[in-house]
């Protein structure tokens, strides 16, 4: 949305006209909602966290500072529903410290054959919990580990543990998916 627009939405949205909010809503719901799918393993708990996000973005709008960085504000609060919404219907799990894998790790894993989005989608979303809330917070919405580790109440060393058994099931499935195309 234009920036002007967008202001005088989110003005509109402020004032409580549900018209406005349903635009908003129709806006960003979308891209929204393919974030929260990334970090649950269900369509019906990515439609929950989704809900949650946009009933805490309306009830904080008048907190957002700068209406051009609305987009960016309520990708935050979707990633913090989504860590809620693991944390109140699942128990983390502490795994070994791993600081020997360190130099194994790399910023970003790359993959040589050429996959669909969806199929890379349904790979994470088959990973276990905790894995699947790492790889999506470091690898795909670029928090580092000391973030990680605050936000899911870990070490940064079962943040790393995580990322590094999450790369290992991906290589694995990534090559199962390779050896099924051909």
């Amino acid at each position: 949305m234009e920036a002007l627009v967008l202001t005088n939405i989110i003005r509109s949205c402020l004032e409580g006209n549900e018209s406005a909010r349903r635009a908003l809503y129709a806006k960003y719901a979308p891209s929204i909602m393919g974030l929260c799918f990334r970090y649950s393993n269900c369509k019906a708990d990515a439609e929950e966290i989704l809900q949650e996000s946009f009933i805490k973005a309306f009830q904080n709008l008048h907190r957002l500072n700068d209406p051009e960085r609305f987009e960016w504000w309520l990708k935050r609060i979707a990633v913090n529903s989504a860590i809620t919404f693991y944390k109140k219907n699942r128990r983390l799990i502490h795994r070994r410290d791993v600081e020997h894998f360190e130099n194994m790790l790399t910023d970003s894993f790359s993959i040589d054959k050429k996959l669909e989005l969806d199929e890379v989608l349904t790979i994470i979303q088959r990973l276990p919990e905790k894995m699947r809330l790492v790889i999506n917070l470091y690898a795909i919405d670029g928090y580092t580990h000391e973030e990680i580790s605050t936000m899911l109440k870990i070490s940064i060393g079962t943040s790393k543990s995580n990322l590094f058994d999450a790369r290992k099931r991906l290589v694995k499935e990534l090559g199962k998916t390779e050896e099924n195309s051909k």
